[in-house]
C-alpha cells in the first residue's frame, strides 16, 4: 500500500476514506452492477493519505467522450516522450503504457 497513487493514464474516481473499522471487511458478494465488474476487473487503488488514514480509489465508472480520448492520446504521447519509450523493438515502458491505455 502506498502512501500516494502512482500516476496513470486510467481515469480514477475522487478517493473515499475508509474507517478504521471497515478496514479489515472484505466484500466476498459477487458482482451484480457495472461498478462491481468494473471493480473486479480494474482493482481499486489503496493509499494511506494522513495519519494513516486508508483511502480507496475506485476506477471512474462515467463513459468517455470524444474529448477524453483525444486528451488520453496527447497523454500518452507526452509520456512516451518523457520516459524515452524505444520506437521499434520490444519495450517494456511502451508496453506498460499501452496496457494502460488498454485498460481505459
Amino acid at each position: 500500500m502506498n502512501d500516494i497513487p502512482a500516476p496513470s493514464l486510467v481515469k480514477y474516481s475522487n478517493p473515499i476514506l475508509i474507517p478504521n473499522s471497515q478496514k479489515k471487511q472484505v466484500k466476498q458478494s459477487p458482482p451484480n452492477n457495472t461498478e462491481d465488474i468494473l471493480n473486479a476487473i480494474l482493482l481499486p487503488r489503496e493509499f494511506n493519505h494522513q495519519k494513516n488514514q486508508l483511502q480507496i480509489q475506485c476506477v471512474s465508472p462515467s463513459p468517455s467522450i470524444k474529448q477524453d480520448v483525444l486528451e488520453l492520446q496527447d497523454k500518452l504521447d507526452k509520456w512516451l516522450s518523457q520516459r524515452l519509450a524505444r520506437e521499434t523493438g520490444l519495450c517494456p515502458i511502451r508496453e506498460e503504457l499501452y496496457s494502460q491505455c488498454f485498460d481505459e
